[in-house]
């Protein structure tokens, strides 16, 4: 299909590998030749490094560009018209509407009934032509749309095990990622002592591991090495453990994905690596994931449920 697609990279390692793989998904149900790729103005300021670029090959423009621009606004408030008009009334009126340039975010198809990744390639499919250019924003966290032919993408990827430090490479070891934030500034009493208070998802979590890897080495990875050394002494004191002390996010990414079996946290850092790691793609049990990804969401919403292997807790 003949017709340009700009795909905005932005947040962390986690949320740009989402982002990269939406763009697959696009690019492999729309027959897109090629897709190129900018930095949102988070990246662009320092806020965060374009990580994906160390992992995966691709082009990324340097070129800035102004998301609040009037022109930009303006073609997004115009985008957003013509799709609800093809929502509501199936109508020919978005083809007259819809400038050369569309900007199309995910909240435009927050409503899909499957996926909005699945909403957005109906539209782009619909309204495609040589002289029409999308540019595509959104996290697109949600992976149902391509999960079960993931593996035909890995080859894409750099091995993540090239990252993993030498004294991991070689051992089977069960992987823990604790997020500083999850811990701080609980918002009650009642919140704190929740079965959903992430300390007590942990505890859960340790005691939902299947026998076969209750045996092995834990290694917690983690932002906060002084939180963790002294909760992991008590959560894990039957357990060898280790935390990780790279400051290398990449690094970190890739100790979870080469675990033999993972306890992710309700990020997306950590649940990318369970997804693209190829090593235990098709075991039986690979990783325990929290049933609460935030006040609002849960990871069955976000269909992080179907991911194979899963024990939600």
């Amino acid at each position: 299909m003949n017709f340009k697609v700009i795909w905005t990279l932005n947040g962390g390692l986690g949320n740009q590998i989402f982002q990269y793989l939406a763009s697959l998904y696009i690019q492999d149900k729309l027959g897109i030749t090629t897709i190129k790729y900018c930095t949102s103005d988070y990246i662009q300021q320092g806020y965060r490094d374009l990580d994906i670029n160390r992992l995966v090959s691709i082009n990324v423009s340097n070129q800035p560009t102004d998301v609040r621009s009037f022109s930009i606004r303006f073609k997004r408030k115009v985008s957003r018209l013509a799709y609800s008009s093809l929502i509501l009334h199936n109508s020919w009126l978005p083809h007259y509407l819809l400038p050369d340039m569309a900007c199309l975010d995910e909240s435009l198809f927050a409503d899909d009934p499957l996926a909005s990744l699945q909403g957005l390639s109906k539209f782009m499919g619909a309204y495609a032509s040589p002289s029409k250019t999308f540019c595509v924003e959104g996290y697109w966290q949600n992976p149902s749309p391509y999960l079960d032919g993931l593996f035909r993408w890995c080859s894409l990827f750099k091995s993540s095990a090239a990252f993993v430090p030498e004294e991991w490479r070689d051992i089977a070891y069960l992987s823990i990622h604790v997020r500083r934030g999850d811990y701080l500034n609980p918002t009650g009493y009642d919140f704190f002592f929740s079965r959903f208070y992430p300390v007590q998802y942990l505890q859960h979590a340790l005691q939902l591991i299947p026998s076969e890897f209750q045996h092995l080495p834990v290694l917690v990875v983690t932002d906060d090495q002084a939180w963790a050394n002294y909760y992991m002494s008590l959560l894990l004191k039957d357990k060898t453990f280790y935390v990780s002390s790279s400051e290398d996010p990449l690094v970190d990414w890739s100790l979870l994905a080469n675990s033999t079996f993972s306890i992710i946290g309700n990020s997306t850092f950590s649940f990318t690596a369970a997804m693209l790691n190829f090593k235990t793609y098709y075991q039986r049990y690979r990783v325990i994931m929290p049933q609460w990804i935030n006040a609002k969401e849960s990871s069955v919403s976000k269909k992080w449920n179907l991911l194979s292997g899963s024990i939600i807790v």
